[in-house]
């Protein structure tokens, strides 16, 4: 395997990059500052390197030809990350094939649909690297050469390179394992010898890249990133550990709130209807070794979603963390085809409701975005109607417009997604704004509700008091307290 496009697979990738685009179009549509962006669409900064990304800026810096400040390119991002994500596929679809899957190209389509990812792709700054970063891990996975060693080490870099853009998306590597353990329980191709080869070939490739990664790259560019202590081994820890996997079901099933979890029932019967078969088939013959097969696989595709991270004490739990979610998808498809290719369209029926969730996080975020909007112009005004004003800062956040709220409400895993407006982000709109004196709302929310406290204590009363906001007023310093 090789990392240009064949000749026989420009078809394949003009459809998937289609594809994709199609997919990601309700986000490219609206073009919103999400969250960080509001932050370097107004100051120009970088600022991965500290958090143990040195490549996220290099690529940033280099797709968009930016200098001393970063520069926006959308939706040249965007496109750039339709690019990534269908090479992504191309290169699984090539996994799938050397497995013998049938299929493989319309298997690996389904990776796209991601309705987690879709977070990554709403930051205009980063969704190019975190894509790539993705399309890295596949080619480690799936990368091949004649000569072991050259092999190993080319993986071993691209690993490295994944962590260096974008540390979650290494955790597709795990869920490509469960990809090839679905694929060996399919065809039935394997032993107990060539299971145990394989597990020791990717922990080996994968605890290589973590190390070096942690050994070189995190000490010297992960200054910043104070995220990484690692839960106690004792009874602490374990339930640390088991509190963390309860937030990744509560994440998982924002998802699968409403309706949504019915469109998963037809390819999940045709699932157990295939297991029930091969376990008939294999009853006096190399049963054990199937079933492990299938309990690795399955427990492997779970594990991914998070990776090692669950041994941290604050473990990164968020939408944009679960970048293997979509993996779901594809052992779907493998498992249908492989009972009957006829039925392969059963397969997308889960995917209707990725498709819907992509325009209706779209259509909350802008919906959002112009609430807010409304609500930072009246307090501009206002706060230019306070004479002597020097310092303004915030406190609370922006409440959801009744039109995202009513998708929220519907859809728990859009609250989690869209960011409403906090002292941090409601910062930088407002600078956006042209307000002088604005406080940087990040990482001083509770010196921000003690002064507050303060004005209240010393009988300061609001110069303007509404429904969405107040806002106090005391030498020269105004807060604005968001009642969301």
């Amino acid at each position: 395997m090789n990392f240009l496009i064949r000749e026989s697979e420009k078809k394949a990738f003009a459809l998937l990059f289609a594809t994709a685009l199609l997919f990601i179009y309700p986000l490219m549509h609206y073009g919103i500052y999400f969250r960080d962006d509001l932050h370097r669409s107004v100051t120009g900064y970088y600022g991965w390197s500290g958090l143990g990304r040195p490549l996220a800026d290099i690529v940033i810096k280099v797709a968009s030809a930016s200098g001393d400040r970063l520069l926006d390119i959308f939706p040249y991002n965007l496109i750039l990350s339709c690019a990534m994500l269908s090479l992504a596929c191309i290169h699984i679809a090539r996994l799938l094939q050397h497995l013998n899957i049938k299929k493989p190209t319309f298997c690996a389509s389904l990776f796209i649909f991601n309705p987690f990812f879709l977070q990554n792709l709403a930051y205009r700054f980063d969704s190019t690297g975190m894509s790539l970063a993705l399309l890295l891990c596949a080619l480690s996975y799936t990368y091949q050469n004649n000569n072991i060693y050259i092999s190993l080490v080319i993986k071993i870099l691209l690993g490295v390179a994944t962590l260096s853009l974008y540390q979650p998306c290494a955790n597709l590597f795990i869920g490509l394992l469960s990809i090839e353990l679905s694929a060996l329980f399919i065809t039935n191709n394997t032993n107990n010898k060539k299971l145990f080869l394989t597990l020791i070939k990717k922990a080996g490739v994968f605890l290589s890249f973590y190390s070096i990664y942690f050994l070189i790259v995190a000490r010297i560019w992960g200054s910043e990133n104070n995220r990484s202590e690692i839960v106690k081994l004792n009874t602490d820890g374990l339930n640390h550990i088991y509190n963390t996997f309860q937030r990744l079901n509560t994440l998982l099933e924002s998802f699968f709130n409403g309706p949504v979890i019915f469109y998963f029932i037809p390819p999940v019967i045709l699932l157990f209807i295939f297991i029930i078969l091969t376990v008939y088939k294999n009853r006096n013959n190399s049963l054990a070794t199937k079933m492990l097969l299938l309990l690795l696989s399955l427990s492997s595709a779970y594990i991914s979603l998070l990776g090692p991270t669950f041994i941290l004490v604050d473990a990164p739990v968020f939408p944009r963390t679960l970048v293997s979610f979509s993996i779901l998808f594809v052992l779907f498809s493998m498992y249908i085809i492989s009972l009957c290719d006829k039925l392969k369209c059963i397969a997308l029926i889960p995917v209707v409701t990725v498709i819907a969730f992509s325009s209706q996080f779209a259509n909350a975020l802008n919906t959002q975005r112009e609430h807010e909007n409304f609500v930072l112009n009246m307090v501009a005004y206002d706060l230019m109607n306070i004479n002597g004003i020097q310092k303004i800062k915030t406190v609370g956040k922006i409440r959801f417009s009744k039109r995202a709220e009513l998708l929220t409400n519907d859809k728990p895993l859009i609250s989690q997604s869209i960011s409403r407006a906090t002292e941090f982000l409601a910062t930088y709109q407002m600078v956006n704004k042209g307000l002088k004196g604005v406080s940087d709302g990040y990482g001083i929310e509770k010196s921000n509700k003690e002064e507050l406290d303060s004005f209240k204590s010393n009988g300061v009363k609001p110069y303007v008091d509404n429904n969405e906001y107040s806002i106090y007023e005391n030498n020269g310093v105004a807060i604005v307290v968001f009642k969301g």
